[in-house]
């Protein structure tokens, strides 16, 4: 409690009571003092109603910086306006765009009242074509899975590319393998940009060419690179022994006579680990001009050598 006799200077203030007291000449002014705020009293009991800055600045606190005390109320100062108890101004708040309420979309901003997309407008939707990956660069161009879109271009992350609608590494992608496209048959695998597999034969690389000695063949309906053969002759059996060729499911399994060496079996045969004659998935490298030159209907004349047909 605050007491003061100077009733003329605090008489009729708000916040004071001035009366009476038995004893004294004059009246005796009294405040119960407070903490400040804007409310058209003396809360303090400094003998000021509302005294700045104090009073201002808690109601920046309440209304946002653009706030004032006035007539005992805080209100937005000239330019601005109360947006749910948050002094705005209208012509370029983009949560309050030339009214309460009325919030622009992402990538537009807020110029004289109005909404104004900074980007483009890509089916209703303001975008920025630098960053959108639906909208990468214009409209409808849609970045694969997994890139990013960055300066208006599709980005793929490092040491992979795109191909069609997604990011693949060229080097370890089955469907991709050394370029987008080149895919990997069954029972072989991508390793460092080229098909591979466990058997004992090579596979095409990725433009589907064999090494020099070795032709494209079928295994087991899967492409191989299969060695030459001596020509006129029987086919010898692969370095690392048949077990690799043996039970591959070929369409013509040969004569399927008893043997014991390759010199056992009919011409373009080979003695299997089943101790049968069948014929190798790569054929016999006889010459031919065409395939009734061959030495049995199940090969093909290709580029002047009869081979087993590729027929993935």
């Amino acid at each position: 409690m605050r007491r003061d006799e100077n009733n003329d200077r605090l008489r009729g203030v708000a916040g004071w009571t001035c009366a009476a007291v038995v004893g004294q000449e004059n009246d005796v002014c009294e405040c119960e003092a407070a903490t400040e705020i804007c409310n058209g009293r003396d809360d303090d009991c400094n003998g000021i109603v509302d005294d700045e800055p104090r009073v201002g600045m808690r109601c920046s606190d309440d209304l946002g910086g653009a706030a004032v005390c006035s007539d005992g109320s805080c209100a937005c100062d000239n330019g601005h306006t109360s947006c749910d108890d948050t002094c705005v101004l209208l012509g370029s708040d983009p949560d309050n765009c030339g009214a309460c309420g009325n919030a622009c979309v992402p990538n537009a901003t807020c110029q004289g009242g109005a909404c104004i997309c900074d980007g483009e407008t890509c089916d209703g939707v303001c975008v920025d074509p630098g960053t959108d990956e639906d909208n990468c660069g214009q409209c409808g161009t849609h970045c694969p899975t997994g890139a990013s879109c960055q300066s208006g271009e599709c980005s793929c992350p490092a040491g992979q590319e795109a191909c069609g609608e997604s990011c693949v590494n060229l080097t370890t992608d089955d469907d991709n393998c050394g370029g987008c496209g080149y895919s990997c048959l069954a029972s072989s695998y991508c390793y460092e940009g080229s098909c591979d597999s466990d058997s004992n034969y090579p596979f095409p690389d990725a433009g589907g060419i064999c090494p020099d000695g070795t032709a494209l063949a079928a295994l087991d309906g899967w492409a191989i690179c299969a060695p030459l053969c001596g020509a006129g002759g029987s086919c010898p059996q692969p370095e690392g022994g048949g077990d690799a060729i043996y039970g591959c499911g070929l369409a013509d399994p040969g004569s399927s006579m008893d043997c014991e060496f390759d010199s056992d079996c009919p011409d373009c045969e080979i003695c299997y680990p089943d101790s049968a004659c069948h014929f190798p998935p790569w054929g016999c490298a006889v010459a031919c001009d065409q395939n009734t030159d061959c030495p049995h209907e199940s090969l093909w004349c290709v580029q002047g050598l009869c081979l087993y047909p590729y027929d993935p």
